[in-house]
């Protein structure tokens, strides 16, 4: 949390933070102040942004909304969906995003029954899933994607259940994907450091790492270019040794203090094992390069 106190009074930039672990953050008062954020709480309180906004109406566009809305909704839910279920999910998606104007979860919801009326298909687990998902408001057609992620917001979805949790997060994820996607890269200063646009904090990323959203390896993947930046924080490293999707491997400087876990990724990352257990306290581990330019694994002291 002090990190995120710097960058945003060093660099003004907006921020996105996600409560998915007790609250705690988003009813830090404190925090709240010095980062200059509005809470929402979920499901209390809608989220005010048109998460299902399309923006520039062409068909591509729409498709990839209609893609990225049925892999978020399909994740979210406990249960995997059938063929003919992801097909009529996909139809009722795009019928629904075809409506010039603002649209709401609830609207995809009764283009889905439409769907499957005309199908002759019973009502299963996706309309039963829409049901729970329909029963809170969980967003508001307040903003488009590019307004709401010029603030500051700690959206805190611990109360909810954890498939809205997941439902939120992963919309959200979405949109910021999509937002950032849509800008060119970020300046660079004569020192070749990227300006920042966008920080997005995932408190207890474990909550979401698991489920190969593809919207969050967009951003971990590619959002540097654009001016993003994704702290992840959860507590193990462990949680991030994905058998498809090693998150770790985009970090170029690793920062390692002790840690027991021994998880393959850290190696990749290192470069070489390392006795993680054996540092001593204010140490860690990174690799810097040395003075003929070869990088190796170097320890730092980096408090008493």
């Amino acid at each position: 949390m002090d990190m995120l106190r710097h960058i945003r009074e060093e660099s003004n930039c907006p921020l996105l933070l996600f409560d998915m672990g007790k609250g705690d953050l988003a009813g830090d008062e404190n925090l709240v102040s010095d980062l200059g954020a509005q809470v929402i709480s979920v499901p209390k309180q809608p989220v005010p942004l048109d998460v299902l906004h399309v923006g520039d109406r062409s068909e591509n566009s729409i498709k990839d909304a209609t893609f990225r809305f049925r892999d978020s909704f399909s994740a979210a839910a406990p249960r995997k969906f059938g063929g003919k279920q992801l097909d009529a999910l996909r139809e009722a998606i795009q019928l629904t995003l075809r409506i010039d104007a603002p649209i709401s979860i609830n609207d995809v919801k009764n283009s889905l029954f439409d769907v499957y009326e005309e199908k002759e298909m019973k009502e299963d687990t996706v309309t039963a899933q829409f049901n729970d998902f329909c029963t809170y408001t969980l967003f508001s057609q307040g903003m488009s994607p590019s307004e709401f992620l010029q603030k500051n917001w700690i959206i805190d979805v611990h109360e909810a259940a954890d498939t809205i949790q997941r439902l939120v997060v992963f919309l959200m994820l979405d949109a910021v994907d999509s937002y950032l996607r849509s800008l060119g890269d970020s300046e660079l200063d004569a020192e070749k450091n990227r300006a920042l646009r966008l920080i997005v904090v995932v408190d207890e990323a474990r909550k979401v790492l698991g489920y190969k959203h593809p919207s969050l390896v967009n951003i971990v993947r590619t959002a540097r270019s654009k001016g993003g930046a994704v702290m992840l924080i959860s507590q193990s490293p462990d949680d991030f040794d994905q058998e498809d999707e090693n998150f770790l491997e985009n970090i170029g400087l690793p920062i390692v203090f002790r840690t027991n876990a021994k998880p393959r990724a850290l190696k990749s990352v290192l470069g070489q094992n390392v006795d993680l257990g054996a540092i001593p306290n204010g140490q860690c581990v990174t690799r810097l390069p040395d003075e003929s330019g070869k990088v190796k694994l170097t320890h730092v002291k980096v408090w008493e």
